[in-house]
């Protein structure tokens, strides 16, 4: 898949961590673009191709749960990494919010790089209709337990050799 077919999207409110990440999805060969607000992703056009959506979870007006309430009316299925500078994990606040990938600032670039696949992966599992959303929660921290890895390997190679795709990337 080229980068015109899968974007990532980043939503935080902090200017200084959307420049970073953007040169550091942009150094790496992603096509990446962010947004300030909830509000302000919302009022884009919407993306065809595969998407991940790295989106902070405590932001002025909605925040990222909020964000990903609005999604699931419109019946949008952006893949979310959610990032927050808190340490108590989203899900004790938020019990009902579907979270599959959550990491706390800071984070190095290898966990980023590591969530940001997997969710590209699911978009692309979904879109070609091979994948329903997967209930399992998984928590991204610092480190995946070696069966979560396996498992997440498993899948991603699963849904590259039913999309297609090899895994020399061709």
């Amino acid at each position: 898949m080229s980068g015109q077919d899968q974007r990532v999207f980043v939503v935080d409110d902090e200017a200084s961590i959307r420049r970073a990440l953007k040169r550091l999805f942009s150094s790496a060969g992603y096509a990446v673009e962010t947004f300030a607000s909830a509000e302000q992703y919302l009022a884009q056009d919407i993306f065809e191709g595969h998407s991940c959506l790295v989106l902070d979870v405590r932001m002025p007006g909605l925040n990222g749960f909020a964000l990903q309430d609005c999604l699931a009316a419109l019946g949008r299925h952006e893949q979310i990494v959610f990032i927050s500078g808190h340490s108590e994990p989203p899900w004790v606040q938020h019990p009902e919010a579907r979270v599959f990938e959550f990491l706390l600032k800071p984070f190095t670039d290898e966990a980023l790089f590591g969530a940001v696949n997997r969710a590209l992966a699911r978009s692309c599992a979904l879109s070609a209709g091979i994948a329903k959303t997967p209930s399992k929660l998984i928590t991204v921290q610092h480190e995946l337990t070696q069966s979560d890895v396996s498992d997440i390997a498993s899948d991603v190679r699963e849904a590259g050799t039913l999309a297609g795709l090899s895994e020399d990337g061709g």
